[in-house]
């Protein structure tokens, strides 16, 4: 993975910053001008948000580094329905599983694939339970926690 350049976060808020400068006279000033509202202001509040966000993808990528062995194959209880042998996750997808046990509403990735490969939810879980080592559990619920932080921003997002 690839962490963002901090220097390029920091020429966009300085190019911003320029830009503020030119066009505030046109406000003389005024916070709550036209110029200041409609342009500068939400410039600033994606700029803060870029930031946020760059943090949490910093975040995950610091957890994701801690991982290893992901290509690792990993045999299970599970069976392959199309050759009927015992299936088998390279550990990255058990942890792609686990990322997706908390969407299980009427067309979630989860229930498609119980579904599809005709398994047991149960039986999942307790593959992944006894597969997935503390720190991919960690690095689930460190993806689930920045979901989490974002899940408020993108409802409204939609919802405007």
């Amino acid at each position: 993975m690839n962490i963002p350049d901090p220097l390029s976060v920091l020429e966009v808020r300085s190019a911003v910053r320029a830009l503020e400068s030119f066009l505030e006279p046109l406000d003389a000033g005024n916070q709550n001008g036209i110029v200041h509202q409609f342009i500068i202001e939400p410039m600033n509040l994606a700029i803060a948000t870029e930031e946020r966000l760059l943090c949490y993808a910093a975040e995950l990528c610091t957890q994701s580094t801690r991982l290893e062995c992901l290509n690792t194959r990993v045999t299970t209880e599970l069976t392959d329905p199309g050759a009927g042998t015992p299936f088998q996750f390279r550990r990255k997808d058990l942890i792609a599983v686990a990322l997706n046990i908390g969407d299980q509403g009427n067309n979630s990735n989860f229930k498609n694939m119980v579904e599809g490969y005709k398994w047991k939810v149960d039986d999942v879980i307790a593959v992944l339970d006894r597969n997935l080592t503390e720190q991919e559990w960690l690095f689930v619920n460190e993806v689930y926690g920045v979901y989490c932080r974002l899940l408020p921003e993108v409802e409204e997002f939609i919802r405007v």
